[in-house]
Parts: structure tokens; C-alpha cells; sequence
């Protein structure tokens, strides 16, 4: 899991933070925080759930299908954030015949979470321009989801 958080007025993109910060980050609204979980293994998917039930507070369904791969895309509004589903294209994938690889998330007034069990050049590519600039996190979280959609 890594966590990469803007700060209102800041100059730099902020990142190295454990989860146990994640409370008082997110209690600045102030803050844009994006916390991607890369998941990897049973020990990576057993401390994501226990962030995004007891920390973010997200219901424990959106969950489930965060957990569950190969849903339909969707976006499901909920009173503080909205969760979605989308499919990317695997990079060796022939354009012939494709398989997609999925990417749950939510999006919040100011922040961002992304879950995911194998790589996004998106991701990368987007954690590479923030450590550059602060010009995607400047503008908000939702604008930060757009960079990692693009």
C-alpha cells in the first residue's frame, strides 16, 4: 500500500505514510490523499479490508466486490464517496483478442483509493507525474481519478 498525500498550499507531494496515519490525513479536509492498494497476497488483501471497512468506513459489499475480480464495471453512489469498477486492458494482450484486468476504487471529496492485484501503467505513470508536480493533486481528488482513467 502506498499512500502519497497533497496538502493545501504545499509545494511537494508527501509519501511514506503507514496506515495508521490515515486517520488524521484524511480528517484535514484540506488534504488530497491517494492511497493505492497493489495487492499481492493473501496478507496484502487481509490488511487492505480491515483499512477500507474500520478506517475509510466503506461498505463492507463495496469491499466484498473489491475483493472479487472480474465484475461488471459499475459506479454505485454512497452518501460520502462513490465506488466503481473498470477494466483495463492486460499489456500483452494482442488486439486480436484482449483480456482485461480489473480496477476497483473510491473516490471521496478529498481522496482517492485504488485496489488492484496486478500492475497499471495508468497508476505508475500517474505516480511518476505527481512525484514531479503537484499539478494533478493541486486540482482535487476527482481530477486525479481522471489522470489515472486516461
Amino acid at each position: 500500500m502506498e499512500i502519497f498525500v497533497y496538502r493545501n498550499g504545499g509545494e511537494e507531494i508527501e509519501e511514506g505514510f503507514e496506515p495508521k496515519d490515515l486517520p488524521k490525513l484524511l480528517a484535514d479536509k484540506n488534504n488530497v490523499v491517494w492511497a493505492d492498494f497493489d495487492i499481492n497476497n493473501e496478507a496484502d488483501r487481509i490488511e487492505a479490508d480491515a483499512i477500507l471497512l474500520n478506517v475509510f468506513n466503506f461498505h463492507p459489499l463495496t469491499i466484498e466486490d473489491a475483493r472479487e475480480t472480474r465484475n461488471q464495471p459499475k459506479i454505485e453512489a454512497f452518501p460520502n464517496y462513490l465506488f466503481f469498477i473498470v477494466h483495463g486492458v492486460k499489456n500483452e494482450t494482442n488486439t486480436a483478442n484482449f483480456v482485461t484486468k480489473e480496477l476497483d476504487g473510491y473516490l471521496g471529496s478529498n481522496f482517492l483509493v485504488t485496489y488492484h492485484t496486478e500492475p497499471f501503467r495508468s497508476i505508475d505513470r500517474v505516480k511518476r507525474n505527481i512525484r514531479e508536480t503537484i499539478y494533478s493533486c493541486k486540482r482535487g481528488a476527482a481530477f486525479l481519478l481522471h489522470q489515472v482513467f486516461r
